[in-house]
């Protein structure tokens, strides 16, 4: 609403999102200091309480005026210009009013990978707006293969990829495979990245509600009310079991991708394929680096495969997986399939340091190389002091193992969300060899213990 009423150069009114910016003023029903503005009846105005509140989202102002024991002006209150001259020079600005315009819900959208994506790590969508879809079951189910948080099983490809929906089309697709849309925070703690489609760059539909009278909160939304799965009719197949190993994926270009350079990927996520051969064979024609001949057109184009599904593939032909750096070289780039712009599979495993939780002198030696699927101990780091991490041994450095109990046997995934739970991170292998971890409880000194940091290969 415009602050004086009417006359403002962005024009008497309009209707904006919760997430959009504007100015706050607050009303009261009755005089209270600061509330001085008094032009109509039983309505007192402020602007300017303990400062100009300016460019804020609409639950951000409520709770402004809710902070000072007042509330959001109405839109008629603004409209009769019962606010005017209430400070801060917000006269000529849209001002936030709390009249509710009765139109279609809002909901999160977010990015596929969590973060990292050109639009955004997360956005407010109307329910009319078109969006990508991923699906989430909380038990195993035969093409929800992606497991990366406890109870949630995520999948894109349900009968294709489907993009471009509105949030009811996309509720209706995952209700149709038996599954539900995934939260906000699921889609935000990576549990789906990874699940195909090509979604991970992309914002993609959560079932969380953006609820436009109190600010977002970290608690997931209800899951949608839907009725429950009917029993399979035959035993249902069983689950990937155990730790899944971490390969790297790589721009087919080298670099330069919508979805970054490279990550670590999950052996059931779905990459596209590319083959390498030591000598040249019909058929491998690129032949850009020594000794490197490439191809992606086998039999077709390999799209959306498993690591062990693109292993298989390149064994067909009488080949083998791209390495990390063939592909970041460019000895792959222009192979064929338009997989230069994606993230293709490589032979690389994905391997970190684990390191002497007394800095050395441990049995098992003082470093080790490991991929991500081994279990090991876990210690977690934080850069200031917090309740708990009272081992401080290192500048800006505080340590701690017993958090919310010991931490022992963990994949490098565990580990790392066992540290993200506490607000903290998995501690370097410089912090831990230069021992600022070293006391730090559970006994784990005389184990070798995750760090964050991964192998540089040449």
């Amino acid at each position: 609403m415009c602050g004086k009423g009417s006359g403002c150069r962005e024009g008497d009114e309009d209707i904006a999102l919760s997430s959009e910016l504007h100015e706050v003023r607050c009303c009261k029903d009755e005089y209270a200091p600061g509330f001085e503005v008094n032009r109509c009846g039983n309505v007192w105005a402020a602007s300017d309480l303990d400062g100009c509140h300016s460019q804020k989202t609409y639950a951000e102002a409520d709770t402004i005026c809710q902070e000072y024991n007042s509330r959001l002006c109405t839109q008629d209150e603004i409209s009769d210009k019962c606010t005017k001259g209430s400070g801060c020079s917000f006269d000529t600005a849209l001002i936030w009013s709390s009249t509710q315009v009765f139109a279609e819900s809002e909901y999160y959208v977010v990015c596929g990978k969590a973060d990292g994506c050109s639009e955004g790590n997360e956005d407010v969508a109307l329910a009319s707006d078109l969006h990508e879809v991923r699906c989430c079951k909380d038990e195993y189910a035969p093409g929800f293969d992606i497991n990366r948080c406890g109870d949630v099983w995520a999948a894109s490809e349900l009968g294709g990829c489907h993009r471009d929906q509105t949030f009811a089309e996309a509720e209706g697709i995952c209700q149709e495979h038996d599954s539900r849309l995934c939260t906000k925070n699921e889609i935000s703690d990576k549990c789906t990245k990874g699940a195909g489609c090509s979604f991970d760059s992309m914002l993609i539909w959560s079932s969380t509600q953006v609820t436009p009278t109190t600010p977002p909160t970290t608690s997931p939304t209800d899951f949608p009310t839907a009725l429950p799965t009917a029993l399979p009719t035959a035993p249902p197949t069983a689950p990937p079991t155990g730790p899944q190993p971490e390969y790297y994926v790589v721009c087919g270009k080298g670099q330069w991708c919508p979805e970054g350079d490279e990550d670590a990927a999950l052996a059931s996520e779905l990459h596209e394929v590319r083959c390498c051969k030591d000598e040249y064979a019909p058929g491998f024609e690129l032949n850009t680096c020594e000794n490197v001949w490439a191809a992606s057109d086998l039999g077709g184009c390999n799209s959306d495969q498993t690591y062990a599904e693109a292993e298989g593939i390149c064994q067909d032909y009488n080949s083998r997986l791209c390495t990390k750096n063939e592909i970041s070289e460019k000895c792959t780039k222009a192979s064929g399939c338009g997989f230069d712009n994606s993230l293709i599979w490589s032979s690389t495993p994905v391997e970190y340091y684990v390191v002497c939780g007394k800095g050395g002198g441990c049995l098992e030696g003082n470093e080790r190389v490991v991929v991500s699927s081994d279990l090991h101990e876990v210690r977690c780091c934080k850069d200031e002091y917090a309740f708990g991490f009272e081992t401080n041994t290192c500048e800006n450095v505080w340590s701690a193992s017993e958090l919310g109990g010991c931490h022992s046997d963990q994949t490098y995934a565990e580990a790392t969300e066992t540290c993200h739970e506490y607000n903290s991170r998995l501690c370097t292998k410089v912090e831990i060899s230069d021992q600022c971890t070293r006391g730090s409880g559970c006994g784990f000194d005389g184990s070798l213990i995750w760090s964050s940091t991964p192998v540089e290969y040449d």
